[in-house]
């Protein structure tokens, strides 16, 4: 399929757009603005230079692709048969995302009368 694709917004998008528009406006705009020009042009990602991946068993209507910008995460369906791009979803990870439960680990223990060799303390 070539040329280009109308992209739509969903009312719930909106919503979450709006919102995150007021929290981060700067990067809010600018990603959204690279979003519509990579799926304007390539939804399919056909040239595979977006990070785009379709996630299994989800149902026409839920967002059956998943666009990586950054921490922004935007789901889409396609309906090929009008080339038209329906946006369902933006979401933000947020800093922490992967750090939940993290703590740091205490140095190992070592018994007191233990005794540490260096490697220079090894040549006969």
């Amino acid at each position: 399929m070539n040329g280009t694709f109308d992209v739509r917004t969903t009312p719930s998008f909106d919503r979450l757009l709006k919102k995150l528009a007021s929290q981060h406006p700067q990067e809010a705009s600018k990603t959204f603005a690279q979003t519509l020009a990579i799926l304007k042009t390539d939804p399919y990602n056909r040239t595979r230079r977006h990070p785009i991946k379709k996630p299994e068993g989800v149902p026409p209507g839920e967002g059956q692709y998943r666009l990586r910008l950054r921490r922004w995460r935007f789901r889409y369906d396609i309906r090929g048969d009008r080339q038209q791009v329906e946006l369902n979803f933006r979401g933000l990870r947020r800093e922490d995302t992967y750090r939940h439960g993290y703590q740091e680990r205490p140095a190992p223990h070592r018994p007191q009368n233990a005794v540490v060799l260096r490697s220079s303390e090894h040549a006969p």
